[in-house]
């Protein structure tokens, strides 16, 4: 039985425990993330970015939010975060690691219309964009 402490563990106890004996860290910080954010009003009504789906008539609400999440798991969504805004409404935030050779999908959103970045935008994010 090998005992392993604290974050920077031996190549022996990451064997150990079935990781490789090289740089884990590095492989793991190298992914890219694209990200969703859902916002979700009671399992009533969900938005992402100012598309709404609502429950089936008669759908009871759980099976609202399963259908949805499993909708989401499907495309490779995994959820990353909860915010919560008021009782019963919160923004989900779900993340899947970026396609090889793609982009994160840097456009803004506003009112139902998307632009593109500006030329010269950052590639750290989203930037403002005057209407």
């Amino acid at each position: 039985m090998v005992y392993c402490s604290g974050e920077l563990a031996t190549a022996k106890c990451r064997e150990a425990r079935g990781g490789r004996a090289g740089n884990e860290r590095e492989t793991i910080m190298s992914t890219s993330w694209e990200y969703k954010v859902v916002y979700v009003a009671g399992w009533k009504r969900v938005s992402v970015e100012g598309e709404e789906t609502y429950p089936e008539q008669g759908e009871r609400t759980s099976g609202f939010a399963r259908r949805f999440l499993n909708g989401l798991g499907a495309d490779g969504w995994e959820l990353a975060g909860i915010q919560l805004t008021a009782p019963g409404q919160a923004y989900y935030t779900f993340k899947r690691p970026v396609a090889d050779g793609s982009e994160p999908d840097l456009s803004v959103a506003r009112n139902g219309i998307v632009r593109e970045q500006p030329e010269g935008g950052s590639a750290a994010g989203p930037q403002a964009v005057a209407l």
